[in-house]
C-alpha cells in the first residue's frame, strides 16, 4: 500500500473528499477571521497584532495561549 501527501492511493475518492471538505472549513475559518477584523477595524488600525488584541478582549487566557503558540510557530522555523 503506497501514501502521498497522507492519503491512499487506494482510496483517491476518500481523499478527493477529505481534500475538498479541509480546504472548505479552511474557507470558512479565513471568511469569519476577516469579517472579525473588519468589524474591529478601528480598534485595530494601529496595532502590530490586531488578533492578538481581538482574543485578549475575549478571554486573556486564550490570547496567552495564541502568544505562545504564535512565538512557537516564530521559533521553530528560525532554527
Amino acid at each position: 500500500m503506497a501514501f502521498v501527501m497522507g492519503g491512499s492511493i487506494l482510496k483517491i475518492d476518500e481523499a478527493e473528499k477529505s481534500g475538498a471538505w479541509g480546504g472548505f472549513m479552511v474557507d470558512v475559518i479565513f471568511f469569519i477571521t476577516t469579517l472579525i477584523l473588519f468589524a474591529n477595524s478601528d480598534k485595530i488600525a494601529r496595532l502590530d497584532v490586531p488578533m492578538l488584541a481581538i482574543a485578549k478582549e475575549v478571554n486573556p487566557i486564550f490570547a496567552t495561549t495564541l502568544r505562545l503558540c504564535d512565538f512557537w510557530y516564530d521559533f521553530q522555523y528560525r532554527l
